[in-house]
C-alpha cells in the first residue's frame, strides 16, 4: 500500500503518568487493561451513609451504587512543592493530582526541568491541561461565601478550573505557553492537539498535556433515568447492543512531548509517536446542542488522517469514544466508516474503550484512552474492550470489529502499527490523534558502547531522609522485576534524568548483578556526610603526587572521552619520545623501564585524570604537586595543552623555555613554600624542573587551614599523607588509588563521594561516551500527608463523608 506524504513534524511521547482507578502507575494501569479489569468501585450502604447519602435516594430501585475513584486523592506532598499544609488545603484536589502526575510524567521522560539538571534548563516547555469544575469548592463553602479576604481568595485560586496549567508551570519552573483548555469530554485530546502544534511551530520545545478529573465526595453512585447518559447496571457495554450509558468516574493523566527528531537527537525514550491530530466543531448538523454528528466526527477523523499522512487502511485499532450508548455508539461507528472508505467485506481494524474498564473520566477521558492506545503499541497487543456480547447492528459491512478479548496485534510489513484515538463532546467539538508505534532505537555504534566500561555510578536523592529510603527500596523492586532494562540505560537516566536534591546516594556498580547488592545494603547517609560540600564557597584543589601506577588505566581510555582525548593527543609524541605505545602501556602490554618513559607517562597519566576530573563539573581553584606532579600542576595552571607540556617535560634542563604559551586559567599555583601564584600571559612563568622540591611546611599549613575538597591525582603518595588528617574533618579528602586498587573504579567511588558530600556534578560530561539513552525508572516517593480542609484529628476528614 502507498504511503502517503505529509511535510509536518511527527511528535514523539517520551514520557507519562496517570492515576486511574485500580490504577497509580502506567504500568499497574497496562496490567488491568491486559487482564480485561473492570476497575470500578461498589459501595455499601454503610459507605453510602457515611457519605451523606440519604437513605431514600440509595434504596431507590433505580440507584446504581457504583463509580470509578482512585486512592489517595485526599493527600498531598505540601513541602515538596513548596506549600505550607495551611495553603496547600485551599487547593482543589485535582490540581494537585494533576501537578504529581505532571513532576512524574517529566521523571519519566528523564527531562525534568530543574536548573541543576542541565537538561532543559534552556528548553521552552509548555503546558496545556484542563480540569473539571471543582466540587471542592462544597468543603470550602466557609471561606468561600465571605469574599474578599486573603483565603478566600485562596480558595478561588486553588478551585479555578483556569488556574491547572499555570500551577503547573510555576511549581515546575516551566515558561513556555501555558494553556487550560475547557471543551467538556474531548478536553483532554484537544489539549495534546494545542500542544502538538506548539511544537510544530516552534512555539517550544518539549509540552505537557492532558487532564484532571475529580469528583468529591467519591464514594456515592447516581441515580438512573432512561433517556441520560448514565448506565441502568453500573457497566458501560460500549458497541454492544444492550449499550446503556456509561458509569461516572475519576482519574488523572498526562503525556510530555517532543519533537521526534530532537528526542532522538537527545537519547530519550520514545513510548509511541503522534504523526497528526485535527479538532473540529459539529456545528448545526445535529440533532440538538447535545447530540453528536456523524459529519463533523467523520470530518475530524478525515482531517487527522490528512495531517498525518497516513491512509486510514493501514490503521488497525481506534480507541474510541466509546459512550456506551445505543445511539451514540452507532453514530460514531458510522462516523469511522466514512472516514475509513465505508463498507468492507471482512472487519481488520479494532476498536474499543477505556470506559469499560475505569468509567467515563469526562475531561481526562481522551487522556485515558491515549494512554490505553500508547500503552497497546508498546506492548504489541490489544486489551479487551469489556462487557461485549451482542454486536451493534451499525457493525455489519464495516472495516471495524471490538475487540472482545487480549489479541496480538500483527505488525505489518509495510508500516508500524498505527491506531487512532477518539474524543467526542457535548457541544461538539470533537478531536482526533493518530498514533504510531515508535520507532526502533539504532543499534549503538561501537563509541557509545565500549567494550568494557568498569564501574558506572547511580545516583538517588530525595528531599527527605526517609524519602530516600523508600526510593532506595522502589529502585531494588524496579532492578528485580526488570532485568531487561540496560545497566547503562539505568545508570544514565538517574543521573541526567532527575533533579538532585540534598538527600543523596551514588552506588559504583560494574554491572546489573553487582548495582542490585548494593542497593540491597544501601541506607541513606548521615546529614553531615550529605553537607560537606554545601556551603557558599568550598575551593577545590588538584594535588599532584609524584608517581602513578604503571598500568591500569586502559578502563579510562575505553569508557571515559575526557581521559581519552589527552591520551590520544600524546600519543604520537609519546611514542617517538620513549619508542613506546602509550596505549599499550595502559593496557598492560608493555612495561616502562627508563626514568624519562615514567616521567612522561606519569605526566600524561595526570593530564588525562585532570581532564576527566574537569569534564565530570570538579575544577579546580587551586593546584599543587610533589615530584612530577608539580610539573604537571604548573602546566595545568598555566593553560599549556597536554602534548605542549610533554614535549617541554623531554627537553633537557639547559633548553630555554621562553617561547611558553601561556593562558590564563584563573587556576593558582600553589608553591612549596605555601605562595600562590596565578600564571597570566602578561608575566614571565617559569616551568619547574622534572625533578621538583616537594611542599614544604608553609604549603602544609595553608592547606589545612581550607575547608574545601581535595582530590589527589596520580597513585598514592605520601607526600600528602600528613595532611590529611586536619582536612578530613573540615572539607572532602579523595586519595588517589593505592597499590592493590583498580584506578577507574577508585575514581569513580571517589566521584560518587564527591557527589553526596552536596556538590554539582556535570551528569551529561559524566556519561558521555556511555551508550545510555532515557528509560522510563521508579519515580518520586511523594510523601503522602492528609490534605484536607477542616482535617482535625489526622484521620479520614469527616468532610469526605458530609457537607
Amino acid at each position: 500500500m502507498t504511503e502517503l506524504y505529509s511535510d509536518r513534524e511527527t511528535i514523539a511521547i517520551i514520557g507519562m503518568s496517570c492515576r486511574f482507578s485500580g490504577a497509580d502507575t502506567p504500568e499497574a494501569f497496562w496490567a488491568n487493561l491486559r487482564d480485561g479489569v473492570e476497575t470500578l468501585s461498589t459501595f455499601t450502604e454503610e459507605q453510602l451513609r457515611a457519605t451523606g447519602i440519604p437513605e431514600q435516594l440509595y434504596r431507590h430501585p433505580n440507584y446504581v451504587n457504583k463509580r470509578g475513584t482512585i486512592a489517595d486523592y485526599d493527600r498531598f506532598d505540601a513541602e515538596f512543592f513548596g506549600y505550607s499544609e495551611e495553603d496547600a488545603v485551599y487547593i482543589d484536589p485535582q490540581q494537585r493530582l494533576l501537578l504529581a502526575c505532571a513532576y512524574e510524567a517529566m521523571e519519566d521522560a528523564g527531562q525534568f526541568a530543574d536548573k541543576s539538571a542541565e537538561t532543559t534548563s534552556d528548553i521552552a516547555t509548555g503546558v496545556f491541561t484542563s480540569l473539571r469544575t471543582s466540587t471542592y469548592t462544597g468543603v470550602l463553602a466557609p471561606v468561600l461565601i465571605p469574599q474578599g479576604t486573603v483565603k478566600s481568595l485562596q480558595a478561588i485560586l486553588g478551585n479555578a478550573v483556569d488556574q491547572g496549567s499555570m500551577r503547573i508551570a510555576y511549581c515546575l519552573d516551566l515558561t513556555g505557553p501555558c494553556i487550560n483548555v475547557q471543551t467538556a469530554c474531548s478536553s483532554s485530546l484537544v489539549a495534546v492537539h494545542l500542544a502538538c502544534e506548539s511544537l510544530q511551530s516552534g512555539e517550544c520545545d518539549m509540552t505537557l498535556a492532558g487532564a484532571s478529573a475529580l469528583f468529591v465526595p467519591q464514594n456515592h453512585g447516581y441515580l438512573y433515568e432512561e433517556g441520560a447518559l448514565l448506565a441502568p447496571d453500573g457497566r458501560c457495554r460500549a458497541f454492544d447492543l444492550r449499550a446503556g450509558g456509561v458509569v461516572p468516574g475519576s482519574g488523572a493523566g498526562i503525556v510530555v512531548l517532543k519533537r521526534l527528531r530532537d528526542a532522538l537527537a537527545n537519547r530519550d525514550q520514545i513510548h509511541a509517536v503522534i504523526r497528526g491530530t485535527a479538532v473540529n466543531n459539529s456545528g448545526m448538523a445535529r440533532v440538538d446542542y447535545r447530540s453528536p454528528s456523524p459529519e463533523g466526527q467523520a470530518a475530524v477523523i478525515g482531517e487527522a488522517m490528512a495531517m498525518a499522512g497516513v491512509d486510514p487502511r493501514t490503521v488497525s485499532y481506534v480507541e474510541a469514544n466509546g459512550t456506551g450508548t445505543f445511539i451514540g455508539d452507532s453514530i460514531e461507528i458510522e462516523s469511522l466508516a466514512r472516514a475509513f472508505g465505508g463498507t468492507s467485506e471482512a472487519p481488520y481494524c479494532g476498536i474499543g474503550s477505556v470506559k469499560t474498564n475505569i468509567g467515563h473520566l469526562t475531561q481526562a477521558a481522551g487522556i485515558a484512552g491515549l494512554i490505553k492506545t500508547i500503552l497497546a503499541l508498546k506492548h504489541g497487543e490489544l486489551p479487551p474492550s469489556l462487557h461485549y456480547e451482542t454486536p451493534n447492528p451499525q457493525l455489519q459491512g464495516t472495516p471495524f470489529y471490538v475487540v472482545d478479548r487480549l489479541r496480538p496485534w500483527p505488525e505489518s510489513s509495510g508500516h508500524p502499527r498505527r491506531a487512532g484515538v477518539n474524543a467526542f463532546a457535548i457541544g461538539g467539538t470533537n478531536a482526533h490523534v493518530v498514533l504510531e508505534e515508535a520507532p526502533k532505537p539504532e543499534e549503538p555504534t561501537a563509541l557509545e558502547t565500549p567494550p568494557e566500561s568498569g564501574c558506572r555510578l547511580l545516583t538517588l536523592s530525595a528531599k527527605s531522609t526517609a524519602a530516600l529510603a523508600q526510593l532506595i527500596e522502589k529502585y531494588r523492586h524496579f532492578l528485580a522485576t526488570h532485568p531487561e532494562a540496560a545497566f547503562a540505560d539505568i545508570c544514565w537516566t538517574s543521573n541526567v534524568g532527575r533533579p538532585h536534591y540534598r538527600h543523596r546516594l551514588a552506588l559504583a556498580a560494574a554491572d546489573h548483578k553487582a548495582l542490585a547488592i548494593a542497593l540491597d545494603t544501601a541506607v541513606p547517609l548521615s546529614a553531615e556526610e550529605n553537607t560537606r560540600l554545601t556551603q557558599a564557597e568550598h575551593p577545590t584543589f588538584f594535588l599532584f603526587s609524584d608517581r602513578v601506577a604503571d598500568q591500569g588505566y586502559r578502563l579510562f581510555h575505553a569508557a571515559h572521552p575526557g581521559f581519552g582525548a589527552v591520551i590520544d593527543a600524546c600519543q604520537p609524541l609519546f611514542a617517538h619520545l620513549t619508542s613506546l605505545s602509550l596505549h599499550a602501556v595502559l593496557a598492560g602490554e608493555s612495561a616502562v623501564h627508563d626514568e624519562l618513559a615514567r616521567q612522561c607517562l606519569a605526566y600524561v597519566v595526570q593530564r588525562g585524570l585532570a581532564a576527566l576530573w574537569i569534564s565530570w563539573g570538579v575544577r579546580p581553584d587551586a593546584v599543587a604537586g610533589c615530584g612530577i606532579g608539580r610539573f604537571t600542576a604548573s602546566c595545568l595552571a598555566a593553560g599549556i595543552v597536554p602534548e605542549q607540556g610533554l614535549e617541554l617535560l623531554a627537553r633537557s634542563p639547559e633548553d630555554e623555555f621562553d617561547s611558553i604559551d601561556v593562558r590564563q586559567t584563573g587556576i593558582s599555583l600553589l608553591g612549596p613554600d605555601g605562595r600562590a601564584e596565578e600564571p597570566r600571559p602578561d608575566r614571565r612563568f617559569e616551568l619547574p624542573g622534572r625533578e621538583t622540591a616537594s611542599p614544604g611546611a608553609e604549603l602544609a599549613g595553608l592547606i589545612q587551614q581550607q575547608a574545601g575538597c581535595f582530590v589527589e591525582i596520580g597513585a598514592a603518595s605520601s607526600c600528602f599523607a600528613p595532611w590529611k588528617t586536619s582536612v578530613v574533618h573540615r572539607g572532602l579528602w579523595l586519595a588517589a588509588p593505592g597499590p592493590n586498587e583498580e584506578p577507574q573504579g577508585h575514581t569513580v567511588r571517589a566521584l560518587a563521594r564527591y557527589y553526596e558530600a552536596g556538590a554539582d556534578v556535570d551528569w551529561l560530561g559524566y556519561g558521555a561516551g556511555s551508550g545510555g539513552r532515557r528509560i522510563s525508572l521508579p519515580t518520586y516517593p511523594f510523601a503522602g500527608k492528609i490534605c484536607w480542609f477542616g482535617l482535625r484529628d489526622g484521620s479520614t476528614p469527616a468532610s469526605l463523608h458530609k457537607k
